[in-house]
C-alpha cells in the first residue's frame, strides 16, 4: 500500500533494516527504540525550553505530557513504524499551543546532529539530560542494524532522514559526554543576581553560570546590576562546544571600561533619544537592551554604526571578514542577520532573549551565515 498521501499525518516515521526485520513482523524486542525516540524528543525541547528561559527553575504545566506519539501502521511485511501525535481531548484545539513548534524544534536540532555525525562532519553534542533516553534507542539494535527516521509534520517535510545505528548512537553520545578543564575569560552579562549565596550569573558566550561574590562586594557594587556588561576568568569544565558545565574555579570578575567607540556610540543613543519621531520612540526596554549592548560591541569591535529603526527600535551595524552584520535591537526580540559579501549568502535569526547562542554568532559571524557549528 502506498502510504505517501498519509505521510503528512505522522510526526515521523522509523524504517528498521538489518537481517533481524527481515522477517514478516518488526520483533517485538526492537519496540522500546520507538519509546525511546519519544523520550528523546521530550527531552530534547525540555533542553531547548530551559536555553530559551534561563532565569526558569520549574517547566509549565503539563509540558511533559504535552508531546505523545502513537504507534500505527506496522502489519504483516512492515517494517515501518509510524508516529502520529496524538492530543488530549480539546488540547490541539485549546491548550499547549506555545508549545507545538519546540517539539518539531527538538526533532530538526536532532536530525541536524545525528546527520552531521554519520557524515564525519562537526557537531553539536547533545544536553547532558538527553543522552540515557537517546543511548537507549540503540539498545535493542544488533551491530548490523539500523533505523531510518523520517521526520514528517502537518505536511511539511521536516530534515532530512537520518539514520540511527549502534555505532553512530555510541559517537554521538561519547562525543556529547567528554569534558576538559579550560581557562576562560571573556564579557559576559550580568543575567541574576542572588544575595544566599551571594552571587550572580553571568551570562556569556560559552553558556550561563553563577559567580559567587562577596555579600558586601555584592550589595554595595552598582556595576552588577542586570544587564552589565563584566569581564571575567574562571575555570571551568567544559563540554566538546566549549560550553560551561561547571564552574571549578573563579578568578576575577571587574565592570568592563569604557572604550572610544562605546563612549561614541552611548552618546550617539542619547541623540537618537532626543530626535526621533513621537510615533517611534524607544521603550526604556529598547533603551536599556542598546545601552548594554554598546558596552559589549564597544569592547570587542573597531567600527559599529547606530541608527533608529521605524519600528521603534534600534540597529547596530558593522563589518568584518568580508561580512557585512547588523543587530537589531527591539523590544521583543533581537534579530541578527549576516550577508557575507563575497558570495551574497545571507542569513537572519530572531532571539526572543538574550542567549549564548546569539553572543557566539556576534563573535564568530561567518560561521553564523554558513550555519556552522561553531
Amino acid at each position: 500500500m502506498d502510504h505517501s498521501e498519509e505521510d503528512a499525518n505522522f510526526f515521523a516515521k522509523l524504517r528498521f533494516k538489518g537481517d533481524v526485520f527481515e522477517g514478516e513482523y518488526i520483533p517485538v524486542a526492537a519496540l522500546p527504540s520507538v519509546t525511546a525516540y519519544q523520550k528523546t524528543l521530550t527531552e530534547m525541547a525540555i533542553a531547548i525550553w530551559r536555553e530559551d528561559n534561563p532565569d526558569r527553575v520549574n517547566l509549565p504545566k503539563n509540558f511533559r505530557n504535552s508531546f505523545s506519539l502513537g504507534l500505527e501502521g506496522i502489519g504483516q511485511g512492515s517494517k515501518v513504524a509510524r508516529l502520529p501525535r496524538i492530543y488530549e481531548d480539546g488540547q490541539a484545539v485549546f491548550g499547549d499551543i506555545e508549545f507545538e513548534d519546540i517539539f518539531l524544534e527538538a526533532q530538526e536540532r536532532l536530525a541536524k546532529i545525528v546527520s552531521a555525525a554519520n557524515h564525519n562532519s562537526p557537531f553539536e553534542p547533545l544536553p547532558s539530560n538527553v543522552l540515557h533516553s537517546f543511548e537507549a534507542m540503540r539498545r535493542p539494535l544488533k551491530a548490523s542494524d539500523s533505523i531510518e527516521v523520517i521526520p514528517t509534520s502537518e505536511g511539511k517535510k521536516r530534515p532530512e532522514n537520518f539514520l540511527l545505528s549502534r555505532s553512530s548512537v555510541a559517537k554521538v553520545v561519547s562525543f556529547s559526554s567528554e569534558r576538559r578543564l579550560q581557562d576562560i575569560s571573556g564579557l559576559g552579562f550580568i543575567s541574576g543576581k542572588n544575595d544566599n549565596p551571594p552571587q550572580v550569573k553571568i551570562l556569556a558566550d560559552c553558556g550561563q553560570f553563577h559567580y559567587q561574590m562577596e555579600f558586601r562586594e555584592l550589595r554595595d557594587a552598582v556595576d552588577f546590576e542586570l544587564g552589565r556588561v563584566v569581564q571575567f576568568s574562571i575555570r571551568a569544565e567544559t563540554d566538546n562546544a566549549n560550553r560551561v558545565t561547571q564552574v571549578i574555579d573563579r578568578v576575577g570578575v571587574s565592570p568592563v571600561v569604557q572604550t572610544k567607540l562605546s563612549e561614541k556610540l552611548h552618546v550617539r543613543l542619547l541623540t537618537l533619544e532626543a530626535s526621533v519621531d513621537d510615533d517611534f520612540q524607544f521603550g526604556k526596554e529598547v533603551s536599556l537592551r542598546a545601552r548594554d549592548l554598546i558596552d559589549y560591541l564597544g569592547r570587542l569591535k573597531s567600527a559599529v554604526s547606530l541608527f533608529a529603526t521605524e519600528e521603534s527600535g534600534v540597529i547596530f551595524e558593522w563589518k568584518e571578514d568580508s561580512c557585512a552584520i547588523s543587530l537589531e535591537v527591539m523590544k521583543d526580540q533581537y534579530l541578527y542577520g549576516v550577508s557575507d559579501l563575497s558570495n551574497s549568502e545571507f542569513r537572519e535569526k530572531s532571539y526572543k532573549i538574550m542567549k549564548p547562542i546569539l553572543l557566539r554568532s556576534v563573535l564568530r559571524p561567518r560561521s553564523f551565515v554558513r550555519d556552522e557549528v561553531f
